[in-house]
């Protein structure tokens, strides 16, 4: 974790921390390697985790961002790893990308 000058979290390793807290208490949270996922060109996921809907188990990503919004190229290896993961898992997946939050990201 990341500590400002004060031994405080540094405001994004906050939010990320409570947004992590609020997205997991629904569904089935789901660690994927960082190291794994560069190893294919794709992004990085803050969160993640697999829900059930309607129409069967989804695949939910949540990428958390306190000051700024990702650049075009950030997307799109985003957008790489949900279309990675739902090769590998068979599933269908979704992104979220919050950025200048002062809230968590929602619970669905």
């Amino acid at each position: 974790m990341l500590l400002n000058s004060r031994g405080a979290p540094a405001p994004g390793e906050e939010l990320e921390r409570k947004s992590s807290i609020s997205f997991h208490q629904k569904g089935t949270p789901l660690l994927i390697s960082a190291k794994l996922l560069r190893s294919y060109h794709c992004g990085q996921i803050d969160l993640a985790r697999i829900t059930c809907r309607k129409s069967g188990p989804i695949i939910e990503l949540g990428e958390v961002k306190s000051r700024y919004q990702p650049s075009e190229r950030q997307y799109g290896r985003l957008r790489r790893s949900a279309n990675f993961l739902a090769q590998i898992f068979n599933l269908p997946a979704t992104l979220t990308v919050a950025f200048g939050q002062k809230e968590p990201l929602p619970k669905k």
